[in-house]
C-alpha cells in the first residue's frame, strides 16, 4: 500500500510539474505583452478584482474541503454508495454556492468607489468586473466531479487537462493583445477556455466513475451531514483567515495607499512570479494530499509521524531554496525584464519573501490536518489571525505605506497560525509534544538563513542588469544552496528516507533503460 501511495503521488507530481513548464513560459510571455499593451492600471484592476473574487470563495462555507476529507475514507473502502451520496450532496450545495457568489458579487458594484481610493480611468470597468464574477460562479457548477478525481489520487488527470487549456488560453490571449489589446476579449478567452476544460473533465469523471450517474440509492444520514457541517463551520473560519492573510493586501493598498492601483500593478509582477513558483510547489502538496489522506485512514499515528517528518524536511528545503533565490534575484530579474521603474524597495521585497516562506512551511501541517480532519481544534485561530492582520495592515499602511501592509501579514502569522496549527496536529493526531516540530523547523530555518546570507554576499560581487547575469546568479544559488543543504543534513533520517524513496522511484526507470539496451544489442 505504501509503494502504491508513493507511485500515485509521484505520477501526480511529475504530471503537475511537467504540465506547468510550458504553461508558465507562455504565461510569462503573455504577462510581458499585457504590460506592454495595457499597462499597470489594468494589472492593478486585474489583481484587485481577483482579490474580491477570492473573498467570494468563502461562499462555499468550507464544504469543499470537508467533503473531500469524507471522500478519502469512502474511496479507500471502495464504498460506491457512500461516494454517490457525498457527491450528490456536494452538487446540491454547490449549485446554491454558485448562485450566492453571483448575487453577492454583483451586489458589490455600487460600492466600488468606496473600495478603490483612486478610481482608474478604464472604460467599461464594471462590465469587466461583472464578467469576472460570472466566470467565477460558473466554475462552482463543475467542482463536484473534479473533486472525486483529486481525492482518488488521480490529480494528474486534472493537471493534464489544465495544462492543455492553459496553453491554449495563453496563446489566444497573446494574439488578442497583439491584434486589439482589448481587455474584455482577453477575459472572455479565459472564461471560454475554463468552461471547455470543465465540460471535458466532467465527461472524464463520468467515464471513470459511471456509478455516479446512476440513481441515488442512499442519502447521507443526519449524523454524517452534521459532521460535514461541523467541519465546514470551522473550515469557513479558516477560509476567512486565509483570505484576510493572503488576499486583502491589494484591497488595503487600493483603499489606503496613495496611487494604490498603480502600486498594485507593480506589486502584481512580483505576485505573478510568486504564483509561478507556488504553481510548482503546490503540485507537490496537491500530489501527496490524497495519499496523505489514505495514509491517515489506514496507517498508525507513529507511521504517519515518520512520513510527516520527511515531508517537513522536503518542504523546508524546497521553500527555503525558493525564498533565498527570490530574495537575491527578485529585483535584478524585474530590472532586466521590464526595467527598474517596476521594482519595489529591497526591504519590501524581504518582507514579501519572508511571508512566502512562512506560508510555504505550513504546507505539511495543513496536509496532515486535512487528512485527519482536525479542523475543530483550531477554530479560534482564524479569528485571531483576522483581527491581527487586518487591523495591523490598515494601521501600519497609514503610517509606513506599502511595507506596513506586508508587515501586518508577517506579524499575524507569527502570532497565530505558525504555532496553533502544529499544536493541534501534534496534540490531537500524533499525540506528541509540538516542541519536536519547532526544533526541527527552527534548525532548518537557521541553516537556510545562514546559507542565504552567504549567497547574498557572493552575488553582490556579480554584475546585474541583464538576463544573462541573472541566470549566472541563479545557477550559483542553485548549486551552492543545495550542496550546502545536503552537506548539513545528509546524515539525518529524513534525508535518508528521501533518498530511499528516490531510489525506489528511479530504479524501475534504469531497469527499463537497461532492458532496452540489452534488447537492442541482441
Amino acid at each position: 500500500m505504501g509503494s502504491l501511495r508513493i507511485r500515485n503521488s509521484t505520477i501526480n507530481l511529475l504530471s503537475g510539474i511537467g504540465s506547468q513548464v510550458l504553461v508558465q513560459i507562455l504565461a510569462f510571455i503573455c504577462r510581458t505583452y499585457f504590460i506592454r499593451f495595457l499597462g499597470t492600471s489594468y494589472l492593478g484592476v486585474n489583481g484587485l478584482f481577483g482579490n474580491i473574487l477570492g473573498f467570494l470563495n468563502m461562499a462555499d462555507l468550507g464544504l469543499g474541503t470537508a467533503i473531500t476529507f469524507s471522500l478519502y475514507k469512502a474511496l479507500a473502502d471502495k464504498d460506491q454508495v457512500k461516494i454517490q451520496a457525498l457527491v450528490k450532496f456536494y452538487l446540491t450545495v454547490y449549485r446554491i454556492v454558485a448562485a450566492t457568489v453571483l448575487l453577492i458579487g454583483l451586489s458589490l458594484i455600487p460600492f466600488m468607489n468606496l473600495i478603490i481610493k483612486d478610481m482608474p480611468d478604464i472604460p467599461n470597468l464594471m462590465w469587466i468586473y461583472t464578467l469576472m464574477v460570472v466566470s467565477k460562479s460558473l466554475g462552482y457548477l463543475f467542482l463536484y466531479k473534479k473533486t472525486v478525481l483529486s481525492a482518488n489520487q488521480q490529480r494528474y488527470i486534472l493537471n493534464i487537462y489544465g495544462a492543455i487549456f492553459s496553453i491554449l488560453q495563453n496563446i489566444l490571449q497573446i494574439v488578442i493583445l497583439f491584434v486589439s489589446a482589448n481587455f474584455i476579449l482577453y477575459l472572455l478567452t479565459q472564461m471560454l477556455c475554463d468552461l471547455a476544460q470543465n465540460f471535458l473533465l466532467v465527461h472524464k469523471s463520468n467515464k471513470q466513475f459511471p456509478f455516479l450517474k446512476g440513481r441515488i440509492v442512499q442519502q447521507l444520514s443526519k449524523p454524517e451531514k452534521l459532521k460535514i457541517w461541523k467541519n465546514s463551520y470551522v473550515l469557513l473560519q479558516h477560509q476567512i483567515g486565509g483570505f484576510i492573510l493572503n488576499s486583502t493586501d491589494n484591497l488595503v493598498i487600493a483603499s489606503v495607499v496613495s496611487n494604490g492601483i498603480s502600486r498594485i500593478g507593480i506589486y502584481s509582477n512580483y505576485v505573478m512570479i510568486l504564483n509561478m513558483i507556488q504553481m510548482f510547489t503546490n503540485q507537490v502538496f496537491a500530489a501527496i494530499g490524497a495519499s496523505v489522506g489514505n495514509l491517515a485512514s489506514l496507517e498508525s499515528n507513529e507511521r504517519s509521524y515518520e512520513v510527516f517528518k520527511m515531508i517537513l524536511f522536503a518542504s523546508t528545503w524546497i521553500f527555503g531554496f525558493c525564498a533565498v533565490c527570490l530574495w537575491i534575484l527578485y529585483n535584478p530579474f524585474i530590472t532586466a525584464w521590464i526595467g527598474h521603474d517596476f521594482t519595489l524597495s529591497p526591504l519590501i521585497v524581504s518582507v514579501i519573501v519572508l511571508n512566502f516562506y512562512l506560508v510555504g512551511v505550513r504546507n505539511p501541517v495543513l496536509s496532515f490536518t486535512n487528512a485527519y480532519g482536525i479542523y475543530w481544534y483550531t477554530r479560534w485561530k482564524p479569528l485571531l489571525e483576522c483581527s491581527i492582520n487586518l487591523g495591523l495592515s490598515i494601521f501600519m499602511a497609514k503610517r509606513f505605506g506599502m511595507i506596513g501592509v506586508f508587515l501586518g501579514t508577517t506579524i499575524s502569522m507569527l502570532a497565530s497560525s505558525i504555532w496553533m496549527e502544529p499544536w493541534a496536529l501534534f496534540k490531537h493526531s500524533f499525540r506528541l509534544s509540538v516542541y519536536r516540530y519547532f526544533e526541527q523547523l527552527g534548525l532548518y530555518s537557521i541553516a537556510i538563513g545562514i546559507i542565504g546570507c552567504f549567497l547574498s554576499w557572493i552575488c553582490k560581487h556579480i554584475p546585474t542588469g541583464t538576463i544573462g547575469w541573472v541566470i549566472v546568479q541563479a545557477i550559483l544559488c542553485g548549486v551552492i544552496f543545495n550542496i550546502s543543504f545536503v552537506i548539513l543534513f545528509h546524515r539525518s533520517n529524513e534525508f535518508k528516507e528521501l533518498v530511499k524513496i528516490g531510489k525506489l522511484l528511479v530504479r524501475p526507470v534504469f531497469l527499463r533503460i537497461r532492458a532496452g539496451m540489452l534488447h537492442t544489442n541482441m
